[in-house]
């Protein structure tokens, strides 16, 4: 199912795996679970793609094109399910991509600006 901006985080934080919309960037990464990515090929320049894709080149998700849903999605959850090595190998990888302080980091660098007058 669809999922908005952040429904798909709230999720993954629930569950052992997650098929989360590809958008939710960051905070899949900060989740730290096994996924299966299923970008929408409806947005900007497929952006949802090339950004899961980043995280399949690493081995940090699975990609499930939306037109092959029907055909793939269901053997892909059940191998994800029954292979606790891949579970294992796509949580440590996907974490080491988070960036889990990234709100204080942008908080510090937006004050920074701010005091030196270069962020009006």
């Amino acid at each position: 199912l669809p999922m908005g901006e952040g429904q798909g985080v709230r999720a993954v934080g629930a569950s052992h795996s997650s098929l989360p919309q590809a958008g939710e960037g960051q905070g899949v990464r900060a989740a730290g679970k096994p996924v299966i990515l299923i970008p929408s090929p409806n947005v900007a320049e497929d952006h949802q793609t090339k950004n899961a894709m980043a995280l399949v080149e690493k081995k940090a998700a699975i990609l499930v094109r939306d037109n092959e849903v029907s055909g793939k999605l269901c053997e892909s959850i059940v191998v994800l399910l029954a292979d606790k090595a891949l579970q294992e190998v796509l949580k440590q990888n996907i974490l080491s991509m988070a960036v889990l302080d990234a709100a204080e980091k942008i908080t510090s660098e937006a004050l920074g600006l701010i005091q030196t007058g270069k962020g009006m």
